[in-house]
């Protein structure tokens, strides 16, 4: 979510990849949220050490679900009845998995 707020902030018109690459890299925001992602990796590795796998796997469907919900709060996106759709069917396959 930081990355995509840092991204709404750099204006892109006239600009070529070096000079995009470089306002990128040097927002705040980006670069909080790629700091945000390298401790989720880190996270994730010490997950699966204690985990079974094909239980912490489906876990990571929480995103999703955290996603969709924040990007509507926070950026305004629509919201439709196919990935209202789609969301519960992730829900219901996240519990039946963490069934067995």
């Amino acid at each position: 979510m930081a990355i995509k707020w840092g991204t709404l902030g750099v204006t892109q018109e006239g600009l070529g990849a070096k000079e995009l690459l470089m306002k990128y890299f040097t927002n705040v925001s980006v670069l909080l949220g790629l700091c945000l992602y390298a401790l989720s990796s880190v996270t994730w590795i010490f997950a699966v050490a204690k985990v079974d796998l094909s239980k912490a796997y489906p876990m990571v469907a929480v995103g999703y679900v955290l996603v969709f919900i924040c990007s509507y709060f926070l950026f305004n996106e629509p919201i439709s009845t196919i990935k209202i759709a789609g969301l519960i069917t992730i829900v219901a396959g996240v519990i039946m998995i963490s069934q067995s």
